[in-house]
This record gives C-alpha cells, structure tokens and sequence, in this order.
C-alpha cells in the first residue's frame, strides 16, 4: 500500500515539474519597458504581449509594482487593469508619470501577468518576472 502511494506520489511530482504545463516564459510572451519624455512629461511603460496560441485579458491577474530610485517620484507606484493605455487589452501596456532627475537610476519593476493557451489543454500559466528600466 505504502509503495503505490509513494509511487502516485512521484509521479504527480514528475508531471507538476514537466515542461509542457509549465512553459517557458519567453515561450509564451514577451515583457518589455520604456521611458519617454514629451513636453517636459515624464512617462513610463510596461508592455505585454503574448505569442502566437497565447492570450490574457481582464478577468487574468495582472500586476506591476514599481520601486524608484532616491529623487524620483512616480504618480503610481502599483498598476493594473485599471491603468491600461486605451487599445491596449490584447497585449497590456501600463503607463504612470514620474517626476524628478532620472538619469543614471533606473526603476525597478515586478510583475505578475495571467498567460492563457488558447488551443490544446488550454492551461493558464501565472507568470512572475523582474527588470529594470533606465530612467532620462
């Protein structure tokens, strides 16, 4: 008895750690950041887009948090649904402002983003993820 639960045991584990239901992260979308600087209006953005079979929309998690740099100050340091550019829902792009110098500093980001397969076992996949963006 022992041994066929120890064995089920194993095998649940070699399934929850195979690489089809968790899928690499540059596989299925593709994070990116920028900064921009029109009229003396300091913006800053993150972008999500999935790949090709994949997508996310308003019912998935999404979540940025963002630590600046001592002298810089953002209008929002949290961002989600609620702060999407408009047009922007089937690959999210979240902006805020910010003001003070920001050149050589950078801002870190933390995400978390719901990434869903459209066709096969339609799995959605809760993605985590760092990086940094160079402020102007």
């Amino acid at each position: 008895m022992r041994t066929k639960w120890m064995t089920g045991l194993v095998l649940c584990f070699a399934l929850l750690s195979s690489s089809a239901l968790w899928a690499d992260e540059a596989a299925i979308f593709t994070v990116k950041g920028g900064v921009s600087v029109e009229n003396g209006m300091k913006t800053l953005s993150v972008s999500f887009e999935p790949h090709k079979g994949y997508y996310t929309e308003k019912d998935k998690p999404l979540k940025v948090t963002l630590t600046a740099p001592e002298g810089v100050t953002l209008k929002k340091s949290k961002l989600g649904w609620a702060d999407l550019v408009a047009g922007t829902n089937k690959t999210p792009t979240l902006t805020t402002t910010y003001t003070g110098e920001g050149k050589d500093k950078k801002v870190d980001v933390k995400y978390r983003i719901g990434i869903c397969e459209k066709e096969g076992k339609k799995l959605c996949h809760l993605k985590f993820g760092n990086l940094s963006l160079p402020l102007k």
